[in-house]
């Protein structure tokens, strides 16, 4: 007598690596996409996930350290503007016979006068703008309205 052999069941299943073709049958997995398999990041795959996470460790204290050093930059620029070091790019730099000159007398108190009020201006710059959302209420019509302005 014939022995009888089952229909053999065939699965699909979307995995990671890509479309597999499972035989119930008799068990046999194929791989029908030509997708690569995914890369293992175990640590017993000699050490390359240990590698992987130090250099994005070092990625990471490398951009503190850039933070670091342009903040210290910015505050000791500030620094040096407030101690007087950097004049005004408006003020005249001349020497003292220039200075002694009655002829240019009137255009140094000129250029000086400006230089003042250009100092003034750039001082009366706000540094920073901070946004203030107010609400205002009109007895007449009984309503509110909301306004915003800048300190």
């Amino acid at each position: 007598m014939k022995e009888l052999q089952a229909k053999a069941k065939v699965t699909q299943t979307m995995t990671r690596d890509g479309l597999v073709v499972e035989n119930q049958a008799d068990g046999t997995v194929e791989n029908v996409s030509s997708r690569e398999a995914e890369q293992d990041y175990s640590t017993d795959a000699e050490g390359k996930a240990e590698k992987i996470l130090e250099r994005a460790e070092d990625i990471k204290d490398g951009h503190k350290n850039k933070k670091k050093a342009k903040k210290a930059a910015e505050t000791a620029a500030t620094a040096e503007s407030e101690d007087g070091l950097h004049r005004s790019a408006a003020r005249l730099e001349l020497t003292e016979e220039e200075r002694a000159d009655p002829a240019l007398q009137p255009y140094i108190q000129k250029a000086g006068a400006k230089a003042d009020k250009l100092d003034a201006a750039r001082a009366a710059l706000p540094k920073k703008r901070v946004p203030v959302k107010e609400k205002v209420y009109d007895a007449a019509s009984g309503k509110a309205k909301s306004t915003l302005r800048f300190e």
